[in-house]
């Protein structure tokens, strides 16, 4: 929160579905025979501008942007690389701040194929999720825009806890834009239509979003948390290696249960990656896994104490969903087939999952251009 800028830009971005389709979908057509999703993010060149308004002041306290172990620093580090042409630096900084396409292909396949298998109105809440590699959190923002749109403004009552949990290697990159984007669709939410303030630069009064402003302020942040609150929302940001993630889940809780939805994309691409990758999925969404002995320490444990017991960026313990709520847990991963040039690719990925016992299917392949596809893993039990 202490990380927001006075003022966030915003534009939509607008998502063809086009996997099945049923009466289902609330996907809007906008005029034309396709349906699309509208998220709305914060801009790029936003936080680029941000980036470089922090670095000047920060330079005279190198202390304040002291990397929290791994990944880029909050400001001076993270410019370094955010215009870098590759989009990715190993190690450093993982193209978070940008939005993949892939990201796009995982709401394609939830508002298409997943939500009318669901027929429950309510359908995320209760329900606890795990972004992983989240960067600009595209699906994760879907699903939560799915969440505040089936909970009418000041109607909290008791509720199962919902739980939505954004993991990225770069601490500047959930600072940056992920939780900005979270805020933004709360704000663009039925739950946040109370505390709008009509502008110029809303750009919304023929209820289309369109590129906007948004005025942070205290008042503005105060409703927020109070909506979270409300209605029993908790949100988390962890950043670090999927290597200690798993350290953090076990010694806050032993006997952890699987998340009902965990969601990557794009991270996949390199193959040294992938055995941690897969012994966190598997650990997050079956509950077990394959190899405990491979581990390294998780660090970032940053609470935001005195301003939201229900926003933290930290590595608290996750609370177990009640039973009732519970169906399987949904792990889908977005890929490219090949990521030329690094060496990842689905094939790999596959082999591998399937030597720890898992199964793959692939529920989505999309041809044209560079091939994608959706995969949906789970290891039984």
């Amino acid at each position: 929160i202490k990380a927001l800028p006075p003022i966030l830009s915003y534009s939509p971005i607008h998502i063809p579905i086009t996997t099945v389709q049923t009466r289902e979908s609330t996907a809007d057509t906008n005029g034309g025979n396709t349906p699309t999703v509208t998220i709305i993010k914060r801009d790029l060149y936003d936080a680029r501008f941000q980036l470089i308004s922090q670095t000047g002041s920060l330079e005279s306290d190198r202390e304040g942007i002291s990397k929290d172990g791994e990944g880029v620093g909050v400001a001076g580090d993270a410019l370094e690389f955010i215009d870098n042409p590759s989009d990715l630096v190993p190690g450093v900084y993982e193209g978070g701040l940008k939005t993949w396409e892939c990201s796009l292909d995982l709401v394609d396949y939830l508002e298409g194929s997943i939500k009318p298998i669901r027929r429950d109105k309510e359908w995320i809440r209760g329900k606890r999720i795990l972004e992983i590699g989240c960067g600009t959190a595209i699906p994760s923002l879907y699903l939560l825009q799915e969440l505040f749109a089936s909970m009418p403004g000041g109607e909290g009552g008791e509720h199962a806890e919902t739980v939505l949990h954004f993991q990225d290697y770069n601490r500047a990159v959930l600072e940056l834009v992920t939780f900005p984007n979270v805020l933004l669709t709360w704000y663009m939410s039925p739950l946040g239509k109370a505390y709008h303030e009509l502008s110029t630069t809303d750009g919304s009064s023929d209820g289309l979003p369109r590129n906007g402003e948004l005025h942070v302020s205290s008042d503005l942040i105060a409703s927020f948390l109070a909506s979270l609150c409300e209605h029993n929302v908790t949100i988390r940001f962890s950043s670090g290696s999927w290597d200690g993630f798993p350290v953090i889940l076990q010694t806050e809780q032993l006997d952890m249960k699987p998340y009902d939805f965990v969601l990557t994309s794009e991270t996949i691409y390199r193959l040294e990656s992938l055995p941690s990758l897969i012994t966190l999925l598997r650990l997050v969404s079956s509950g077990r896994e394959h190899n405990p002995a491979h581990r390294s320490q998780f660090d970032d444990s940053d609470t935001i104490q005195s301003l939201a017991s229900k926003l933290k960026i930290d590595s608290t313990s996750l609370d177990e969903p009640p039973q009732s709520t519970r169906d399987s847990c949904l792990c889908l991963i977005a890929a490219k087939i090949l990521y030329f040039g690094v060496g990842g690719g689905v094939a790999e990925f596959e082999r591998m999952v399937q030597q720890t016992n898992g199964i793959v299917e692939r529920v989505v392949d999309k041809k044209s251009g560079v091939g994608r596809t959706v995969l949906n893993v789970r290891w039984p039990v």
